[in-house]
């Protein structure tokens, strides 16, 4: 079902009863979900992402293969007909993206040839193209994006403003809580208790409220604080149902889902 829900930028009537009276492929997932739920998945991440004295972000070779073991230990390279070789370029592309990139459908899927997926031969060209995006990107941003945030928190950094640094989580944590006990012992921040948030917010003269959140310095074992205004652009359905007709349109790499295009359209134009 969640496979079937994947937004690939165009849906086929009959993907969800497909798979679902597909034996081959219920076989393979069962034995997909089996297989991952049996992974000590704490242990390999030890083994390839070990802890260190300096908190330091983990090497992206050490992550890759922490996922790329993952993938293989949970049979899920078996889903997509074993091409290996495709799926481990769409995990390098997840992992090395900039904060400012997108991962595209049809750039994820330049490496894969449906007809070697085996559970798919029955389906016309056509729809064997649209399930196995759905599969892929199920596994790329929804399968691997749950096993990233649930043991790594990612991070733009000072001196690396575009480039996306992972570290454990445990790390992470020490680091963040060692800043912001400096912070209030030299009472350059001061927490408030609830009733004095309260009377602050009710004040005419109240200032914005802003969105704490730290970066890691230039040696990259040490955090900083830094603030900023949220704003937020309201999205609206039939301004992105109109920039994923137009994409459509164009044959390049583009972002068939809308929302992109939608929000460039809201900065320039509406913001």
């Amino acid at each position: 079902e969640k496979v079937c829900e994947t937004e690939v930028g165009i849906s086929h009537p009959g993907v969800m009863q497909s798979l679902v009276q597909n034996v081959d492929f219920e076989m393979k997932a069962l034995k997909f979900i089996r297989k991952f739920k049996k992974l000590n998945l704490k242990a390999m991440l030890d083994h390839h992402c070990p802890k260190f004295d300096t908190n330091l972000p983990v090497d992206l070779d050490n992550l890759f293969n922490f996922l790329k073991s993952i993938f293989f230990k949970s049979t899920s390279f078996e889903l997509i007909g074993s091409q290996t070789h495709a799926l481990e370029i769409c995990i390098k592309k997840c992992l090395t993206k900039t904060k400012s990139s997108f991962n595209f459908v049809g750039e994820l899927m330049q490496g894969f040839q449906p007809h070697k997926v085996l559970w798919l031969r029955h389906y016309s060209a056509k729809l064997q193209s649209n399930i196995l995006a759905k599969l892929v990107c199920w596994l790329i941003y929804s399968f691997t994006h749950v096993i990233l945030t649930s043991f790594f928190h990612p991070t733009d950094s000072t001196h690396r403003r575009h480039q996306i640094l992972f570290y454990r989580k445990s790390a992470w944590r020490s680091m963040t809580t060692s800043a912001l006990s400096t912070l209030t012992s030299s009472g350059r921040l001061h927490l408030l208790g609830s009733g004095s948030k309260a009377k602050i917010l009710s004040s005419t003269s109240a200032p914005h409220t802003v969105t704490l959140r730290f970066i890691p310095k230039q040696d990259m074992s040490k955090v900083r604080p830094i603030t900023m205004k949220s704003r937020t652009a309201k999205f609206d359905p039939a301004l992105a149902a109109l920039t994923k007709q137009m994409a459509g349109l164009f044959p390049a790499k583009s972002d068939l889902s809308g929302k992109t295009l939608h929000k460039e359209w809201s900065r320039l134009v509406l913001g």
